[in-house]
């Protein structure tokens, strides 16, 4: 029985997507305990050093991505930025080695340069990979299932988040850290390849032959004419608040759980307030999708503004009383903002403002952004004033509800002046 063409190409999504979730299962099983990793050798601000490179060169590298992009074939683009996964296996593998014995690396400056290094190549392939995701999902899908495959897409991905904890919990314990990152880093490589078997549906040929250096300059105009389309800069601020919400799944999550464990890094309760996570991640990207299909995108952004609150609440219930089984909410609804934030962002740019692929260039490039601020201000606080943490997510929760306040009175207002509609 063939597809109706509301679902054309769902099985090159459901093929691409699955194994994009393998590729960060592995990183998942080794990412979530790098902060355990990096906690036993005293060493955690490395940890927020990571997020902090890795977010701040993106926006840099971003700007010659598209460019990139139309030279390259999808599965080529997918499969280099899949090398992003990398990064955080291979800062802990290093740091685990020196667990296993005194080498001539294991001194703190040697430590700090080689993982900057490894992070800042990890950063540029990341946007390789953040970019050409969506732009594959893109180019596959028609106005008819657009939103509905992005959050598909976004689902099938988050799920590496749940099975990578699952892997993680059940096998950690039992194997050293040296030799457990080590299967990890094989595994990842092993999956990559299949990536070479993703085909490029997008429509290459008003695609006009010219050097890197003029698409460069174009790729500078196409972001100028993107940040200076007033249906955009509506939603700009938003964009950035909801991201700096996504980074406190990474930096604020395993210290608040190390908090409300008085100090103590334990592997199975770290991989498993990340499983918890990964079921609220997997829901929160279709249920984006879902409910886009039913309602307008404001009232998918206020959705994401009440579980923002909740994990909020749960957040400061968590670091005054100490309660474990609170954190893990905290987490679940955590999963919950990243996704389903990440998927509505991609709506916002490709139903309510344009498809084009710069848009999700600067996209990414405001995505980043937010994100380094929130790993900055948790590299400066997290250690000597985890409370002054609490207060700044307060503070980045507020943002982002006056933000959604302010876009959806603007984007209402001159709706009747745009060609671009809200979805009925």
């Amino acid at each position: 029985m063939e597809l109706q063409p509301k679902y054309q190409n769902f099985y090159q999504l459901l093929y691409c997507t699955t194994i994009i979730m393998l590729c960060y299962t592995f990183q998942n099983a080794g990412k979530s305990i790098s902060y355990n990793i990096y906690n036993s050798q005293g060493l955690t601000f490395l940890y927020s050093m990571q997020f902090t490179i890795n977010y701040f060169i993106s926006p840099i590298a971003l700007l010659f991505m598209d460019a990139i992009i139309q030279k390259l074939s999808m599965s080529t683009v997918l499969y280099l930025g899949s090398y992003n996964a990398f990064a955080f296996l291979l800062g802990a593998f290093v740091v685990s080695s020196c667990q296993q014995a005194d080498l001539f690396y294991c001194n703190v400056n040697t430590l700090t340069i080689a993982i900057a290094i490894e992070t800042l190549l990890g950063g540029v392939a990341s946007c390789l990979f953040f970019v050409g995701y969506p732009i594959y999902i893109n180019s596959i899908s028609n106005p008819q299932n657009k939103s509905y495959y992005f959050g598909i897409g976004y689902s099938i991905y988050s799920i590496s988040s749940f099975s990578g904890n699952t892997i993680g919990y059940f096998t950690s314990t039992k194997i050293e850290p040296f030799y457990y990152y080590s299967i990890l880093i094989l595994g990842l490589g092993i999956t990559q390849l299949f990536l070479f078997k993703v085909k490029d549906l997008r429509d290459r040929s008003q695609i006009v032959k010219q050097s890197f250096k003029k698409m460069f300059k174009q790729q500078i105009e196409q972001l100028k004419n993107a940040f200076n389309n007033k249906d955009y800069q509506v939603f700009v601020p938003f964009l950035i608040f909801c991201s700096m919400l996504q980074g406190c799944y990474f930096t604020f999550l395993p210290a608040l759980l190390k908090h409300v464990q008085d100090g103590i890094t334990i592997n199975e309760h770290t991989f498993l307030l990340y499983l918890i996570g990964g079921v609220g991640m997997m829901l929160g990207g279709i249920g984006a999708g879902k409910l886009s299909q039913k309602a307008n995108l404001f009232i998918v952004g206020w959705c994401q503004i009440l579980f923002a609150s909740i994990f909020v609440i749960l957040g400061i219930a968590s670091f005054y009383w100490k309660i474990i089984t609170t954190t893990y909410a905290a987490g679940f609804f955590c999963g919950i903002v990243f996704t389903g934030s990440e998927s509505l962002a991609a709506m916002i740019t490709g139903v309510l403002v344009s498809d084009k692929s710069y848009y999700f260039v600067a996209n990414d490039i405001l995505i980043c952004i937010g994100i380094a601020l929130t790993s900055s201000i948790s590299l400066l606080l997290s250690k000597s004033n985890f409370e002054g943490m609490i207060y700044v997510i307060i503070g980045i929760l507020i943002l982002n509800i006056l933000s959604l306040i302010h876009a959806q009175r603007i984007f209402k207002a001159t709706i009747k002046n745009s060609k671009v509609q809200l979805l009925e």
